[in-house]
């Protein structure tokens, strides 16, 4: 693999977290990245971050503060439109996201950006995607009220942002994480994926993932399906729900979804009695679920969940995620993981070639929250052809359940490819 490229040193200790958002957009002969650094100093906001890199010289362009944030849970989303207008949304935790936009050549001049529009309230983790159309889509977690809900909204070409609408619902009062993932494929349908995690106590040190689902819209948002065709009736519930996965006695693990050559929605899901994990395809007749393969079962994957999928053009699947080197079973955050690197080669994947380790060994700090850019290799443009760009933190973690998510703790920001032609998956 090439040598990774340091985007920075004052990284937050989430620095790269929530591959829900996209953080790498392809814009003419830039690559733009986004990440979150810490604060400069304990109490002081934490700052997001945008930067810009020459992918051909595998070089930094520069780099722009384009909001700052209450905490690490407050990295950026981006999104472009096919007229080239590249769109910012930064994260927050329970408060709203500030959306900005640019149609300037140089994405790192403050003055050609948009003023800061708040989206949302008592918002957290914004999953945003624009359609053929320029449109805006937006998912996000909401905790106004008793039940926290998957709220959505979108932003019409030249039109403000819809009222949010709830498309699902936390059965139980209290904390929950949905965990959504939202893509649009070639022919515009929307694909809406998310978990249901929450407990009876509603207090985040006791919830578990019980049930995932995934939902459609044809019509750009307006009205959205089931998995058997039917339209939802929102909010979903664990009462209405129909799964394609589900562990009565909790404990998934689900992934953000890929797109293959068909426009069809992929994710990885660890169940607790499937330690390696399953592939998850989400079809119009059905969700179909695979063995990884021996590479992966190899890998305990249930204490965390820290991945990454796309598919390359050639529609080879691509997956990061961070574990134990030894494949022990690591919680969420651990100082001992190390990112790895699984792909199948074109086709059904029958099974994932040898497991590859892309960093360490380092047991003083983690490489973990990988995020890989996102592709649809069924759009006009697919996967370039030098590879998969990707981020991840370097570092030791002090946020969490019960943590200092507010915490000033540095980390590195790294970025690195995934040179596909050098692995015979039809670039020569």
């Amino acid at each position: 693999m090439p040598r990774p490229l340091l985007l920075s040193d004052q990284g937050s200790d989430r620095g790269t977290g929530y591959d829900l958002s996209n953080k790498l957009v392809r814009r003419g002969r830039v690559l733009v990245v986004g990440w979150l650094d810490a604060p400069a100093a304990p109490g002081q906001p934490a700052r997001v971050m945008l930067g810009a890199i020459d992918p051909d010289r595998r070089a930094r362009i520069g780099q722009l503060c384009l909001a700052e944030g209450v905490d690490n849970h407050c990295g950026p989303a981006l999104a472009l439109e096919p007229s080239g207008r590249l769109h910012f949304m930064s994260g927050a935790h329970h408060g709203a996201f500030l959306h900005r936009w640019t149609d300037a050549a140089d994405v790192l001049d403050p003055e050609a950006w948009s003023d800061p529009e708040p989206v949302g309230a008592r918002a957290s983790y914004p999953s945003l995607i624009c359609d053929a159309r320029g449109a805006l889509h937006l998912a996000y977690r909401s905790s106004q009220g008793a039940r926290w809900q998957l709220a959505y909204r979108r932003k019409p070409p030249d039109a403000p942002w819809t009222d949010p609408r709830a498309l699902a619902e936390s059965p139980m009062p209290g904390y929950s994480h949905f965990m959504q993932s939202l893509r649009v494929n070639a022919d515009g349908t929307l694909h809406l994926v998310f978990q249901f995690h929450y407990s009876a106590t509603g207090k985040a040190s006791d919830c578990l993932t019980y049930a995932a689902a995934h939902i459609t819209s044809r019509d750009g948002g307006l009205a959205w399906q089931a998995a058997d065709g039917s339209a939802v009736d929102a909010p979903v519930s664990m009462a209405n729900v129909q799964p394609f996965c589900r562990a009565p006695q909790g404990g998934l693990r689900i992934n953000s979804m890929a797109l293959d050559g068909q426009g069809c929605p992929w994710t990885y899901v660890v169940h607790p009695d499937c330690p390696g994990g399953r592939l998850y395809r989400l079809a119009p007749q059905g969700s179909d679920a695979m063995a990884p393969g021996p590479a992966l079962d190899a890998f305990d994957l249930r204490g965390g969940r820290s991945m990454a999928m796309a598919f390359d053009r050639a529609e080879g699947l691509h997956l990061l995620f961070a574990q134990h080197p030894a494949g022990a079973a690591t919680d969420w955050f651990d100082p001992a993981q190390e990112l790895h690197y699984a792909r199948w080669p074109a086709g059904r994947p029958p099974a994932a070639r040898p497991v590859s380790r892309l960093t360490g060994p380092d047991a003083s700090a983690a490489h973990w929250l990988p995020v890989l850019e996102w592709t649809d290799p069924s759009a006009a443009q697919a996967t370039p052809r030098d590879g998969l760009w990707y981020v991840w933190t370097q570092g030791l973690n002090r946020g969490g359940i019960g943590g200092d998510n507010a915490n000033a703790l540095k980390t590195r920001i790294w970025l690195s490819c995934l040179d596909l032609r050098s692995e015979g998956d039809g670039y020569q």
